[in-house]
């Protein structure tokens, strides 16, 4: 019979090989940023957001983006951009129409 903490030993061992492989990739995702996943610099919001960064520049400067500021650095947390992004969604035909019935059904009862 083995010994039960060298089964222990070795499922921490694979543990720790996965979790080492695991941080290799998230750092090659991001570029090797020293950021946080969830906290982008201007480059990667601006590739994240699929635009220009004049563009993501703009934003910021009319606050028309969710950023955070230290000194003349820009930072985006990426979940707010997702956010951000939801908030701009264009109504389809049909769900305008049917706000619109819905309106005209609130008038009708009063």
């Amino acid at each position: 019979m083995e010994n039960p903490f060298e089964i222990l030993s070795d499922k921490l061992d694979r543990i720790e090989i996965m979790l080492s492989e695991l941080k290799r990739n998230i750092s090659q995702a991001s570029g090797d940023s020293p950021l946080p996943i969830e906290i982008l610099n201007t480059d990667q919001a601006a590739k994240f957001l699929s635009i220009a960064k004049p563009t993501l520049y703009g934003y910021t400067s009319h606050s028309k983006i969710p950023c955070y500021k230290t000194g003349k650095r820009i930072y985006f947390k990426k979940s707010e951009l997702l956010e951000w992004i939801s908030k701009n969604k264009v109504k389809t035909t049909e769900e305008i129409e049917q706000e619109v019935s819905n309106l005209l059904l609130r008038k009708r009862r009063k």
